[in-house]
């Protein structure tokens, strides 16, 4: 009796099961299971459709999958706005300006060391430390020169004491000068920071100071020796823009106005007896790079060419990137980026992809070498 009644009762359960799945195949709004449960369908009819409803499940799931693995690895979309921001919200970049005439011929002839050098002729002790100074910055095929037998460890103290006493002064090379429709020649010495690069020493317009660019563990005896405290404190930050309620005048520089007379206006007055096609390019004159104030210049990035007897005139057109607060709650290795007080540097107070590939590079080369360039940190 007991066995009867428990398959009385699996019978009756089944039933239910059986009744309850035609009445939903027949009341769903999806498509196939209609046919699929309903009553008076063959068997090759169901089987048809069992397969159907399988092979689109079977599509639709994997779809989703697919979304949801791309929503893990890249959860960060980026959207296009055509929103526009007022021209004097944002700062003007800065401008390092690097002469392409690295010494007076008078105090060093470059072209006159390499002749003697491939000629083999006798170099005394001052020529042969002019010529291992100069081809740090100049660049020149030694192939055609033969073997050098150059130090492998030069004072920092010294290369750039050298480049500063034999560089043509570059504020008596600058002619004329105009920020934003005024003349500003009479402080060129004052908006104009030097600069070491590989390239030597440049001059960077709007460069925010050295105080607030790096840290105290930022060690290179030029950047101690003269990016000294010049500029006024800024009041614009990478993240938040200008201080709120900060006037026209407030550092770094803003333009209030687009076209020429709204940003910066040089002319240049080169002497021609110190060119020496040799050291640098074929092309005299300068290479100019635009950079965030916060930064200091990577020559190898994007620069332009200012020529010999060419005007050359530069429209900048910024575009601006904001990121959502509401990533901060993603982990960083799912973002792929980090914000910038989520990570620090050494040397820089400022965390962004240049300041971190600036300071990559000091740090592999210091470990590789035991040393570093005359430019690095």
């Amino acid at each position: 009796m007991t066995l009867e009644k428990e398959s009385d009762k699996y019978s009756d359960c089944l039933k239910n099961v059986t009744e309850y799945f035609q009445e939903y195949c027949v009341n769903t709004s999806i498509h196939g299971l209609k046919f699929l449960g309903e009553k008076g369908r063959s068997l090759i009819e169901r089987i048809w459709w069992f397969v159907f409803i399988t092979a689109s499940l079977y599509f639709c799931v994997s779809s989703i999958i697919e979304a949801y693995r791309k929503w893990e690895y890249s959860p960060v979309v980026v959207s296009f706005s055509t929103s526009e921001t007022p021209v004097w919200k944002i700062p003007f970049p800065a401008v390092t300006i690097c002469p392409q005439v690295k010494a007076q011929r008078k105090l060093v002839n470059f072209t006159r060391l390499i002749l003697k050098k491939r000629n083999k002729q006798f170099l005394d002790k001052e020529e042969n430390k002019q010529l291992e100074y100069m081809s740090m910055i100049c660049k020149t095929e030694w192939d055609l020169i033969g073997e050098t037998n150059f130090t492998e460890i030069i004072d920092g103290n010294d290369i750039i004491d050298f480049f500063i006493k034999i560089q043509p002064s570059f504020f008596d090379t600058v002619d004329r000068c105009y920020w934003l429709g005024k003349n500003c020649s009479e402080d060129i010495d004052y908006i104009f920071t030097p600069l070491i690069t590989k390239e030597g020493i440049c001059y960077s317009f709007n460069l925010l100071d050295r105080n607030e660019i790096f840290t105290d563990h930022a060690d290179n005896t030029f950047y101690d020796k003269f990016l000294i405290p010049r500029q006024p404190l800024s009041q614009w930050s990478l993240e938040k823009g200008y201080q709120f309620g900060s006037d026209l005048d407030a550092f770094p520089r803003r333009t209030t106005v687009g076209g020429v007379h709204g940003g910066l206006e040089l002319l240049f007055n080169l002497n021609s007896s110190d060119l020496d096609y040799l050291c640098g390019d074929a092309i005299q004159g300068y290479k100019v790079i635009l950079h965030n104030p916060l930064q200091i210049p990577y020559v190898k990035q994007r620069y332009f060419r200012i020529g010999l007897n060419q005007d050359v005139t530069i429209a900048v057109k910024p575009n601006i990137m904001t990121t959502s607060k509401q990533l901060e709650h993603y982990q960083s290795k799912r973002r792929r980026c980090f914000f910038n007080h989520e990570k620090k540097l050494k040397f820089f107070k400022v965390y962004d992809q240049q300041n971190c590939l600036h300071e990559c590079l000091s740090n592999f080369t210091h470990d590789y070498c035991g040393c570093v360039g005359f430019y690095m940190l």
